[in-house]
């Protein structure tokens, strides 16, 4: 690494600026992992006061984004306060971002200091520089000491009659935000109030959103929902739909007096001129349902709405009656019925989509004299002319199937197995992961044909089918014909080449050991089997993969066996094993459900612990699987989009200080071993790295065993000689589970002074040469300033917005909020800072690239449009590469937001000129991916 940093040296003081630009690039990313941080700082210091402000702007946001790993904080402090008083804006802007980055790793001796940067920039005279430093207070607002934090909120109401609109926007949005830590919640709720008035419109839509927001924690509700009122009649449609957002938000904490009140605001919007409004208002009333005193004038209005004369109304009122149906009195629920029945004929294929997803929603709870109607409807939906609404009327029925009277069963079954044999392989491919649901109710006579449909897809080449067939098995176990041939379909992927196939068969093989201890009547078979489910959900557990279901199951089995079999008098393991499943559970969106899971998992164990010697452990056994299956539910429902392995290490594991000082004994043994041989540097280099790990501090293990990893990876030869530390070194990156990673270093440490470490002086120039071409191939686009991007990105985003316009303006409503659609969920991942998502949407458009060829062929759009649409369709094969690229330089939050932002507007502007002939199939592809990773209504949203 000195001769990296020799190159970096060489690059800070070269005469070109482009060189000295990009070594503030290099060390955002290589800073951490660098051995003389020191020197690298000292070239990082120089470059403070170069005569380039590009340069001092690059630096300002790379000592931000490194603050936390500089060894002199007092002195990197002293730079960045300098950084912000420069006078060019767009270093003071850059500084004013890394204050809030840095924050946290400030010394509190400058704390002071800080606030008075920050103070002075807020009121900088340059709106850009404004922005930014009220972005840094924000997130910075709730870590602010009490001494300060009167003036901080000062500097923020100030801002509320700013004379710039996107200032008094951010200032809404920011207040919003940060209302339950603003010490003056009357003054802040003031300027929400006179920001409603404001006379830019996008002011107000930011301050109804803030509505939203901070509605429970406001005092004076009357006043709030006066200010709602005066929005719900305001000149702009999307202010007036952004209000009803959040009037279907805050209408649980707003209290009976009032409802009514509320409730005519909602009336009022859902008779709207703007159809986007109704739409809104059509959500909203839907959400509201349950907490809404008059249910039967609320179920008129929802009525009302399904007879809009706009489709995208129509749809919006459906999704709704399928969310408010169990709370619409019994009197209207022929009516309902009524409703969906003249719904699956309307001409709107979108419409007819959705009711046949509410009829499955709806179905179980609709009369018995109905039922048979309702299947009546739901079959001629499965014979629809489009295939969407084919496949979404037999994700329904799998989820129904039980409910179905008896005498319609074997037909139901003659639909789907229709559908299955002649539908793609992508309908097969999902239907087969919610079939599951059906196969216990599915007529003997047909169990056999289902059975051999889910069997042969275990027996396909594509790894997606094989997953589904190994997630499916362990369900529908009990009822299988052939059991013999299920388990040992399971046993085969359990030798699969893709970790999601072993780690789903794995898992469904200890789900399978569960049921049948569970049926056991032998207690010495039954525990023999406990035993061998807890080894497979153990080995799925250990398969590196995006979701694994089985870490959950193997804690609590393991607490089961313990307390059962094992005989544990101490409820210390048992808590322990409880206490980390709840870790496995705690990133979940639905935090309160699976608490409440977890909750029961605990109390099932109490009464196993206190009951053990009853003997009554079948019984213990069965519901203990239950409760595990009903979580894992909960998981797949609410897991978050990217757990962090800080949460799951938030709370002390008990195994982890012993691992950690076994790692660091290890590192110590191997330093004596290897000293003298040519091994010694290298060796002693890794025990230094790894005794500077804290026992006591797990919370970044994840960026430490990183860091670990890049130095193995630059020390260790990649010689045939060194193959087996090759692989071993490999296996740190694919383990996902921290405690598996430092076996692997303890075993790869003892390794290490057997290792071959050839000199490579005359190789090393030429090396390191190359290494500087990738690293400034892959950060050419970090030389874009932060808000050229941007800029180029709201570029981009406003073609979209001009583009549904058009659309709208000619007619075209359904491909207008397909646009709209497509914008929405595009600035949420950006919101997010979701770069997988952008990535795997990326990569469809690229699998995808001869199914939009074909949409574009056969759409209406013009000669010229559609040979810009295939030129652009063709060079999509490029562009997961070149996400690929970019997304390495995401090593900060700073270098993330800019990765996401360079990764959005790649996208967009692929696909740009596909979008015109194409919007609704790229629509359905972003939107698919997005439901997968969220598991929105399980499975019945996935569109092939």
């Amino acid at each position: 690494m000195a001769t990296d940093q020799d190159e970096i040296h060489r690059m800070s003081v070269s005469e070109n600026v482009s060189d000295r630009s990009l070594v503030a690039n290099i060390l955002i990313q290589e800073y951490y992992i660098l051995s003389e941080k020191s020197a690298a700082w000292e070239d990082l210091h120089k470059l403070t006061i170069d005569e380039d402000w590009s340069v001092r702007r690059s630096v300002a946001s790379a000592i931000g984004s490194i603050f936390s790993y500089v060894p002199d904080k007092s002195a990197a402090w002293k730079d960045l306060h300098k950084l912000t008083e420069d006078t060019n804006l767009y270093v003071r802007k850059r500084a004013a971002e890394s204050l809030g980055t840095a924050f946290l790793h400030i010394p509190d001796e400058y704390k002071s200091d800080i606030w008075d940067d920050l103070n002075r920039l807020i009121n900088d005279d340059e709106s850009d520089v404004i922005l930014r430093a009220l972005y840094a207070l924000k997130c910075i607002f709730k870590h602010i000491p009490d001494q300060y934090i009167s003036d901080a909120w000062g500097d923020i109401h100030k801002l509320t009659i700013s004379k710039n609109w996107d200032v008094r926007l951010s200032v809404a949005e920011a207040i919003g935000d940060i209302y339950s830590f603003i010490p003056d919640k009357y003054a802040a709720w003031n300027d929400i109030h006179h920001l409603t008035r404001d006379k830019d419109p996008d002011v107000r839509l930011s301050t109804a959103r803030a509505i939203g927001n901070i509605f429970p924690l406001v005092f004076d509700k009357c006043a709030v929902l006066e200010d709602i009122h005066h929005l719900t009649t305001d000149k702009d449609p999307d202010v007036r739909l952004s209000i009803a957002g959040s009037l279907g938000d805050i209408f649980p904490f707003i209290t009976n007096d009032y409802k009514s009140v509320a409730w005519s605001y909602l009336i009022q919007l859902s008779k709207d001129k703007d159809w986007s409004v109704r739409r809104g208002a059509a959500s909203a009333i839907g959400s509201i349902f349950p907490y809404v005193p008059d249910k039967s004038a609320i179920w008129k209005e929802l009525h009302n709405l399904t007879y809009d004369n706009n489709s995208h109304v129509k749809r919006r009122a459906v999704e709704a009656l399928g969310t408010a149906f169990l709370y619409i009195p019994d009197e209207h629920k022929s009516a309902i019925w009524d409703d969906l029945h003249r719904l699956k004929s309307d001409d709107n294929s979108d419409v007819r989509r959705e009711t046949a997803y509410t009829l499955g929603d709806a179905f179980k709870y609709i009369p018995d004299k109905l039922k048979s109607a309702a299947w009546n409807d739901l079959h001629l939906l499965m014979g629809d002319d489009d295939s969407i609404v084919r496949r979404s009327a037999a994700y329904s029925l799998c989820l129904i199937f039980e409910f179905i009277p008896t005498e319609f069963k074997s037909p139901a079954w003659s639909d789907l197995q229709r559908l299955i044999s002649n539908e793609d392989k992508n309908f097969r491919r999902n239907i087969t992961l919610v079939l599951v649901y059906a196969f216990k109710h599915i007529p003997d006579e047909h169990k056999s044909i289902a059975w051999e449909d889910i069997h042969q897809l275990a027996s396909d080449e594509d790894r997606v089918f094989k997953r589904s067939a190994a997630e499916a098995i362990s369900s529908i176990f009990p009822y299988v014909p052939d059991k013999f041939i299920a388990w040992n379909d399971l046993i085969i992927l359990t030798k699969d080449v893709d970790s999601d196939v072993k780690m789903y068969a794995n898992h469904s093989l200890g789900k399978v050991c569960i049921y049948k201890a569970s049926k056991s009547e032998n207690e010495s078979k039954c525990r023999s089997l406990l035993k061998d489910a807890i080894q497979y959900f153990k080995t799925a557990s250990n398969e590196g993969v995006y979701f694994n279901p089985a870490i959950f199951c193997y804690l609590f089995y393991c607490s089961f066996d313990a307390v059962l079999f094992r005989k544990v008098n101490s409820k210390k393991e048992i808590e322990e094993y409880i206490e980390a499943a709840k870790e496995e559970i705690r990133g979940s969106k639905s935090k309160q459900k699976l608490v409440e899971a977890v909750e029961q998992l605990a109390e099932v164990l109490d009464i196993a612990y206190t009951h053990k010697k009853d003997g009554n452990w079948q019984v213990e056994l069965k519901r203990c699987s239950e409760i595990c299956n009903h979580v894992e539910q909960l998981m797949l429902e609410n897991k978050e989009r990217t757990p962090l392995i800080c949460d799951i290490f938030e709370n002390n594991k008990l195994s982890f200080r012993t691992s950690i000082k076994k790692l660091i004994e290890a590192a110590d043994a191997a330093c004596k071993e290897a000293k003298g041989t040519p091994a010694e540097n290298v060796v002693c280099s890794i025990k230094k790295e790894i005794q500077s790990w804290s026992i006591e501090n797990e919370i970044k293990m994840d960026i430490k065993i990183e860091r670990l990893y890049a130095i193995l990876k630059e020390k260790v030869p990649d010689i045939p000689e060194n193959r087996i530390l090759i692989s071993q070194i490999n296996d740190i990156k694919n383990t996902r589970v921290v405690d598996d990673q430092i076996d692997i270093i303890t075993i790869l440490i003892s390794s290490l002074p057997n290792g071959s470490f050839p000199k490579m002086i005359d190789d090393l120039k030429e090396e390191m040469n190359n290494r500087f071409d990738k690293v400034d191939e892959s950060q050419h686009r970090m030389e874009l300033s932060l808000e050229q991007v941007h800029q180029k990105l709201d570029n981009s985003l406003y073609k979209l917005h001009t583009l549904s316009l058009d659309f709208k303006t000619h007619g075209k409503e359904i491909e207008s909020e397909y646009i709209d659609t497509f914008e929405n969920e595009i600035r949420t991942l950006i919101a997010e800072r979701d770069s997988e998502t952008l990535d795997l949407f990326a990569q469809n458009l690229d699998q995808n690239r001869s199914f939009l060829l074909d949409e574009i062929n056969r759409s209406g759009a013009s000669e010229n449009e559609k040979k810009e649409g295939e030129k652009s369709i063709f060079e999509l094969k490029d562009l997961p590469r070149k996400i690929k690229d970019i997304m390495k330089s995401a090593t900060t939050e700073v270098s993330k937001e800019l990765v996401v932002s360079l990764i959005a507007t790649l996208i967009l502007e692929s696909v740009f000129p596909i979008l015109g002939p194409a919007a609704k199939e790229v629509v359905k592809i972003l939107v698919s991916i997005i439901n997968s990773r969220t598991d929105r209504r399980i499975v019945l949203k996935w569109l092939s």
